[in-house]
Parts: structure tokens; sequence; C-alpha cells
């Protein structure tokens, strides 16, 4: 869950209320069948650097906390996604590292592979079969860790996920492979909700996300993969950029992703 940060609050608040209160207002409208509000890295940065630099630093609490102030301002809505455009920090799949992890990244690559649709917790509620209190968590990423023990009465071994009164959502494993015909290099890509079934085998993609691991069954080992928040399709050849971003203010953004994760 996300750590309460009165300042970030703050600035998402106004960003959706005065910069971006056109698209908010569009979004709120079309809601249920419209479940994703994208927001521009560039425009937000333009609104407030210093909420993009938290973004760089820690961008589940970031969104989480931009998801809460945007539903507390709508009692309609219930659970939403921020997604996000043109992140300048665009990797090959074979240069993700472990300073990557739990930090923004966008990779490129060809889809290899596309799994079935599954389902993966987004609110897990864990009941004590002990003593029946009730323990909350908001799962990042595809891991589920079940509590140790009971917070109530300390019992060890006790807790388990109440599937009635947990809430899920759809989720679906997609492979990437680089585009570069010599190249091995594959990353596995989750995404979930409107992203589900967006995709086929064979398209060119980036997708933007955070950096997770995948650990390995008694294993001091992990595979990366990316948790996606965006998905945008590309054509053959170099990325070209049509928006009117000044090159300075990409060189700015970039060298704060790349000073937060130590390129």
């Amino acid at each position: 869950m996300a750590t309460s940060d009165p300042s970030v609050e703050a600035a998402w608040r106004s960003f959706f209320g005065e910069h971006l209160a056109a698209e908010v207002r569009s979004f709120v409208g079309q809601y249920p069948a419209e479940r994703s509000l994208y927001v521009d890295v560039f425009d937000l940065h333009r609104y407030d650097e210093g909420v993009v630099e938290r973004l760089f630093e820690d961008p589940d609490d970031v969104l989480e906390l931009g998801t809460d102030v945007l539903r507390a301002a709508y009692d309609d809505l219930g659970p939403v996604n921020l997604r996000l455009r043109n992140l300048p920090s665009q990797l090959g799949l074979g240069s993700v590292r472990s300073r990557h992890v739990s930090k923004l990244v966008s990779v490129d690559g060809v889809v290899d592979a596309v799994g079935p649709v599954e389902a993966r917790a987004r609110k897990a509620e864990f009941v004590c079969d002990a003593c029946g209190a009730p323990e909350r968590d908001h799962p990042r990423g595809m891991e589920l860790r079940t509590p140790a023990r009971c917070d109530a009465c300390g019992t060890a071994g006790s807790m388990a996920l109440d599937r009635d009164r947990s809430t899920f959502v759809d989720v679906q494993r997609v492979v990437l492979r680089d585009a570069e015909e010599d190249s091995s290099h594959t990353m596995a890509v989750f995404l979930d909700d409107d992203l589900v079934d967006t995709v086929k085998r064979g398209e060119s993609l980036r997708v933007t996300g955070v950096v997770r691991l995948d650990p390995r069954p008694d294993e001091n080992r992990f595979r990366f993969y990316v948790d996606g928040l965006t998905v945008d399709e590309q054509s053959p050849g170099p990325v070209e950029d049509d928006r009117d971003v000044d090159e300075q203010l990409k060189a700015s953004i970039r060298s704060r992703w790349e000073f937060v994760v130590g390129e």
C-alpha cells in the first residue's frame, strides 16, 4: 500500500484539476468502459518536476497515490489505472539490470508469445484461521506473499487468502524478443485489465512498466520481468516523435531518470 505523501497528493490533485481537467472529465464520463487514464511524462514534468523525480524513485507509490487522489475526487470510480506515455528511458531487452528493479523503463521488442488470460489479486484479503482477524495487502507484480503470522494473535502459519473478500483483475503474460536477428534476448511482460488481449504475436511493441523479479524456487537467482503500464505499437525503423518536445526537456528528464537508476 502506498505511503502517504501530502506533497505528491497535492501535486496530483492540482495536475488533475488544472492541467488535465478536460481529459479527466472525459475519462470519468466513460468509466467503467474506460478504466485507464493516460498521463504524458513530458506534460507532468512541465507541471511539476518534483513529482516526476519521485515517480522515477518510487513509481509504485506515486502512481498509487495518483489513483487514490482520482478516486477520492469522484465517488463513482472503482479501480482505475494510471498509465504513462513518453518515458524517455528506452532500453534493449538485454540491457535490463538489477539497478532497474522497481524502476520505470520502456523496452522495445517483437511479441514472441501471448499467454492465456488469467487473474491476479488487485486487493488481497487474508484471514487468520485461529482468531478470524483480517489483513489486507495490495500486491505489486505477480508475487503474492501470505503473511507469516497473524498480527492480532501472533499465530504462525494461520493466514489464508479469502477469495470472496479479495478483488481480482485479468492478467496476461506476453513474451517479447529482441528485434535483432542475431539476438537471443527475451523478456516476460505482464499486461493487466484493459491491456489484456490487445497485442498479437509478431507485433513490434514498446512497453513501459516497472521492472520486477521472478524468484526461482529454492535458488538465489531471479529472472527479470516487466509489469506493464502502457503498450505502444512500434513501426519498423527508428522511433519518430511527432510531438513538439524541446530536446533540452527530453535530455533533462532522461538525465534525472539515469541519475535515479544509476546509469
